[in-house]
């Protein structure tokens, strides 16, 4: 067309009186927003979060502050977002342009932004564009079929599956918003919320789920997994299994929770093994306030148990039996001792050694002057742990002295913090300086020669204090005096070697 015609129609449309077309203002989103907003992150953002509320961020900055609802709705003036952008003390925060244009976008439902690939509401949860919603109703197939029309992965960094070749320029990464190890595909992105993956998910993007918590929460601080009350759920179950059908499935593990282990749904009452073990409410209601303490799935401590601290036989309870401490063992189906690794170390030692850390106990089991004193020569060692005598009404453990402490004819006793009349100590060899050696110390005292008896010994011993010498004990005792490592087997065995 020429320059003339084109004059020539323009005219035309004057002479008909044709009103003007007026193109549509572009919808406010939170990119025009953000620089905005960044002058609040001093106050609301990582280092200083006033009110509970960030702005560093879409879904921050929609989010709600503490004792509010969300920050952009209703879509009014109305908002907390808005409403704090005229208190006196924010007032003077904005200038008029910056706050009208935060305004517009609260009016507009606070988009994320506008595209021709996905709806305004697409990244916010509360919309019901939100895309979580779409993937939900179609069973999540464009999130865990790569090659499926529409697929995440296709424009998407971080579903979870394989990188996109060619990412969409500007399209979000996925694992921006699901910052969990496994992105979108963690358990915690249907039905959990901060990492863990027991309902309910988070009141602010979800209100209408609050009263679906119920005990998950007690649950998942008992260590309890998932799997003990809806059997095993995969990933790829979400498409053709009843994983994400939108029904609550109840499978409880017999192994865990017993074998006639079922749960009432119209009384919503659990009858399992888990809290069925003696205690004042064996089918508690599946609520988080149940009230439940350690007495009611058991007595604490149980009738004919062990009087002593429960801490000294369950490693995760407290000394007085009224909490517990996070760990793996409580509610594990099995009746644990110690740490539950099943050997005497599990309760009084650590792992294979099932020596205490208490009292003088380490310095028998680990000496410098003879072999390990075997436990059997101070205590009745039991064959299993539910021995008789093992564990009864009488707090501490039972002194019973073996052969070694009887050895030479002496008689040994227990009296108090001491020893007394044990032969390992010197009983019947004279010119000891600490034969009655006190329980726990640890001054060394005990371990060095002359302790236990005389260096040398008084008569009928020669006066000779070479102990070394090879008419007496060469080989055995070294310079010093000290013990060789061969004497090492031979010291305080209840006799006195000469050598050869």
């Amino acid at each position: 067309m020429t320059r003339a015609r084109m004059l020539a129609c323009a005219l035309a449309v004057l002479a008909v009186g044709c009103e003007a077309h007026v193109l549509p203002e572009r919808t406010a989103t939170f990119d025009d927003v953000a620089p905005i907003l960044a002058t609040c992150v001093p106050c609301h953002g990582p280092d200083r979060t006033e009110a509970g509320y960030r702005v560093d961020g879409y879904l921050r900055a929609i989010g709600c502050p503490t004792g509010e609802g969300p920050a952009v709705e209703p879509p009014d003036d109305t908002a907390p977002l808005a409403r704090a952008l005229l208190r006196d003390d924010h007032r003077t925060l904005l200038d008029a342009q910056s706050l009208a244009l935060l305004t517009a976008w609260i009016e507009s439902g606070a988009p994320a932004r506008v595209g021709a690939a996905h709806p305004a509401g697409w990244a916010d949860p509360r919309s019901a564009d939100f895309h979580g919603r779409a993937l939900r109703t179609e069973r999540w197939d464009r999130m865990l079929d790569e090659a499926a029309v529409g697929a995440c992965a296709r424009c998407h960094a971080g579903t979870g599956g394989a990188e996109p070749r060619y990412p969409a320029p500007g399209a979000t990464a996925c694992t921006s918003c699901h910052t969990e190890a496994d992105g979108p595909r963690a358990c915690a992105t249907c039905h959990g919320s901060g990492g863990h993956a027991g309902p309910p998910r988070d009141g602010c993007w979800h209100p209408d789920e609050a009263d679906t918590a119920g005990a998950h929460a007690a649950h998942l601080a008992a260590n309890v997994d998932c799997a003990v009350c809806h059997g095993a759920r995969t990933i790829d179950g979400l498409r053709t299994g009843e994983h994400g059908d939108g029904v609550v499935q109840i499978a409880l593990d017999p192994t865990r929770a017993g074998a006639r282990a079922a749960f009432d749904p119209s009384t919503r009452t659990c009858a399992t093994t888990c809290h069925d073990r003696g205690g004042a409410t064996p089918r508690p209601t599946w609520q988080p306030d149940a009230g439940l303490t350690c007495s009611s799935c058991h007595a604490s401590p149980p009738a004919d148990h062990y009087a002593g601290a429960c801490s000294a036989c369950h490693a995760e309870a407290a000394d007085d039996g009224l909490s517990l401490r996070a760990g793996p063992l409580h509610a594990n189906g099995r009746v644990d001792l110690g740490d539950g690794s099943g050997g005497c170390g599990a309760c009084h030692g650590h792992g294979d050694d099932p020596t205490p850390s208490t009292g003088s106990h380490g310095a028998h089991a680990h000496p410098t002057i003879t072999s390990a004193i075997a436990c059997a020569e101070c205590h009745v060692v039991p064959t299993t742990s539910l021995s008789p005598g093992h564990f009864d009404q009488s707090v501490g453990a039972e002194v019973t002295f073996g052969a070694l402490a009887a050895a030479r004819g002496s008689s040994p006793m227990r009296a108090g913090e001491t020893c007394t009349g044990v032969a390992c100590h010197g009983a019947g060899l004279g010119g000891a300086t600490l034969s009655t050696p006190t329980w726990g110390a640890r001054d060394g005292l005990a371990s060095r020669c002359g302790a236990c008896h005389g260096v040398p010994p008084p008569a009928p011993h020669t006066a000779l204090n070479d102990c070394g010498s090879t008419a007496c004990h060469g080989g055995i005792v070294g310079p010093g005096p000290s013990i060789t490592s061969v004497g090492l087997a031979q010291h305080v065995d209840g006799r006195v070697e000469l050598w050869p």
